[in-house]
């Protein structure tokens, strides 16, 4: 009788993974992301979520992209007209990511609790303390496999503090960044 080995065991023993749902979950592990609380208003009124997804799309004119699950409340927002928040969060910002990943029980405006934010055109709401915390107005939404593409046009930057590290997901947790030791 074969029998499955699991992703993890085979990584662990320098094989190959397969790119299944597993392999390819245990692969994005390895990748570290800066960690953004995204904000929206829809039709129930303030949403939002966690995303190490967003990157740098184009400068002029100044878009990001990012990817969110299409069945989210963050992504039904976007869908009706809702500007876009995008934080980027510091370690000391942890609790806020905690609430806005949704396991923490909370949802809608609940997740904005316990933090200050501010208002920033095009009507988005960011992190008053944010390192940065920039307000976008979307593009296009790209649906595909389950999730939204995001081109978002942003039209503010706040705060713009990178002096500050960012918090970053890496394997499963949340993690400072720790500046190498140079020998």
């Amino acid at each position: 009788m074969l029998q499955r080995t699991s992703p993890d065991a085979m990584a662990r023993a320098g094989l190959p993974v397969p790119a299944d749902g597993d392999g390819f979950r245990l692969a994005m592990r390895a990748f570290a992301g800066s960690v953004c609380v995204l904000t929206a208003e829809g039709e129930q009124g303030p949403t939002g979520c966690v995303a190490s997804s967003v990157s740098s799309f184009s400068v002029d004119p100044p878009v990001l992209a990012l990817s969110l699950a299409a069945r989210c409340s963050t992504a039904r927002a976007l869908r009706v007209g809702s500007a876009l928040g995008v934080s980027l969060l510091a370690p000391s910002d942890e609790a806020v990511a905690r609430r806005f990943s949704g396991f923490s029980g909370a949802s809608g405006a609940a997740r904005y609790a316990g933090a200050q934010w501010t208002r920033v055109a095009p009507g988005a709401q960011v992190l008053a303390d944010a390192i940065v915390g920039l307000g976008c107005e979307v593009e296009e939404l790209v649906p595909r496999h389950g999730q939204v593409m995001v081109l978002a046009r942003v039209h503010t930057v706040a705060g713009a503090a990178p002096a500050r590290a960012p918090l970053l997901y890496w394997d499963g947790a949340y993690r400072g960044l720790c500046p190498e030791v140079s020998s």
